[in-house]
C-alpha cells in the first residue's frame, strides 16, 4: 500500500456527490455503494488499496473474519488529484485489471467536469469520456446515469477555474520579479490561496 496525501474539500465533494447519486439510484437493486473505509485486495502478489468509491453487485467476498477487505469489487471510481493522477492511471489501474471480477474503472477529474470510464471487454479495456456539465455519464454494466452537473457538483469547477487563473496571474507576476521566483522555488507556502 502506498500512502497518498489526503483529499482537498473539492475532491471530497466530488466523491460524496458521486457516492450519493450512485446510492440513490442503486437502492432496491442488488448493487451497493461503499467508500474509502473499505479496503480492496488484489491477489498474487498481494496489493491492498482504499478506492474512493466501490460499487459491489452481488454478494461480497471478504478476505477474513475482520470483514474490512473486499475481494470482488464490481466497479471502482477514483477521484484524481495532482498528486494521485499518475498513480491512479498507471500502477493502480494495472493492479485493478488483475481482478477478474472488476467490470468498470472510472476516473473523475478534480479540476474540470470530466469522467473517464474504462469497461472490460474480454482482455481489453474500452475507454469512454464524458465531458462538460451537461454530459450524461452512465455505467455500461449496471443501470445508472446522471448529468455531470448533478453527480460531480458545479461549484467545484467554478472555484477550480478561478484558482487556475489566480495561479497563472501569480506565475506571470513572479516571472517579472526574480526575487519572487526564488521564493516560489524555495517555498510554495507564500502562494497558497484561501478563499
Amino acid at each position: 500500500m502506498i500512502e497518498m496525501e489526503g483529499a482537498n474539500v473539492w475532491q471530497a465533494r466530488i466523491k460524496i456527490n458521486l457516492a450519493c447519486e450512485l446510492g440513490n439510484q442503486l437502492k432496491r437493486r442488488s448493487c451497493e455503494v461503499m467508500t474509502t473505509d473499505l479496503r480492496v485486495k488484489v491477489d498474487d502478489p498481494a496489493f491492498y488499496t482504499y478506492p474512493d468509491i466501490i460499487v459491489q453487485c452481488g454478494p461480497c467476498l471478504l478476505e477474513d473474519h475482520f470483514r474490512d477487505t473486499l475481494l470482488n469489487p464490481f466497479a471502482i471510481i477514483e477521484v484524481l488529484s495532482d498528486a494521485s493522477e499518475a498513480y491512479d492511471r498507471g500502477f493502480k489501474f494495472q493492479q485493478y485489471r488483475r481482478l477478474s471480477c472488476l467490470k468498470e474503472y472510472v476516473l473523475a477529474a478534480h479540476n474540470c467536469p470530466r469522467l473517464e470510464r474504462f469497461v472490460r471487454e474480454g482482455p481489453n479495456w474500452v475507454l469512454s469520456v464524458f465531458e462538460g456539465m451537461d454530459s450524461t455519464f452512465a455505467f455500461a454494466t449496471f443501470p445508472f446515469s446522471s448529468r455531470l452537473r448533478k453527480s460531480t457538483g458545479e461549484s467545484n469547477f467554478q472555484y477550480s477555474n478561478h484558482r487556475r487563473l489566480l495561479a497563472k496571474y501569480r506565475f506571470d507576476h513572479a516571472c517579472r520579479n526574480s526575487t519572487v521566483v526564488r521564493d516560489l522555488e524555495s517555498s510554495r507556502c507564500g502562494f497558497l490561496f484561501r478563499p
